[in-house]
């Protein structure tokens, strides 16, 4: 029975990397990707390292432009006796293909500010924006460097800078 699963799972991947320069020759219609990287966040109290996660569904229209609900995080440790912060920005995304390899993309959204203890969830969330660029390294391998801003819970300000690597399936 394992031998089975183990040849379809060997002729999956076959016939997906035999098909995947057709499909991204194409690039149109339902896309899905993530990414991680480094991040920086900046709070009203203080600068915080972590890492960042980038994830996005949605749909490729036409060859240039991408329409998509994105999800980009940094998580940090916590100075405020949370096990994990996280903070970022969640929303209707776009990118354009601007010329060659290069693109710029934009976010419009939630930020949201959050806290984890002990499996307890502390949120605050508010309006966010997020734009940056991008350059596809390799098909379908994107590195972006993306920054946002958004006030999520009254007078708190949060900015967010990451560079993540991304995969995106078209």
């Amino acid at each position: 029975m394992m031998g089975r699963v183990s040849g379809c799972l060997v002729l999956a991947v076959v016939l997906l990397l035999a098909s995947g320069s057709e499909a991204a020759a194409q690039r149109k219609g339902f896309i899905i990707g993530g990414g991680l990287g480094p991040g920086l966040t900046f709070g009203d109290p203080e600068t915080k390292f972590g890492g960042t996660t980038d994830f996005k569904i949605g749909a490729m229209v036409g060859q240039s432009l991408q329409v998509y609900y994105r999800n980009t995080v940094n998580f940090t440790n916590s100075s405020a006796g949370y096990d994990l912060e996280g903070a970022g920005v969640g929303g209707l995304g776009v990118t354009y293909q601007v010329s060659g390899r290069y693109r710029v993309n934009g976010v419009v959204g939630l930020a949201t500010r959050m806290g984890i203890l002990g499996g307890d969830w502390n949120t605050d969330t508010g309006f966010g924006i997020g734009a940056g660029v991008g350059y596809e390294f390799a098909d379908l391998w994107v590195i972006n460097l993306d920054g946002s801003w958004g006030r999520p819970g009254g007078d708190y300000n949060l900015m967010n800078v990451a560079l993540t690597i991304n995969i995106l399936s078209h």
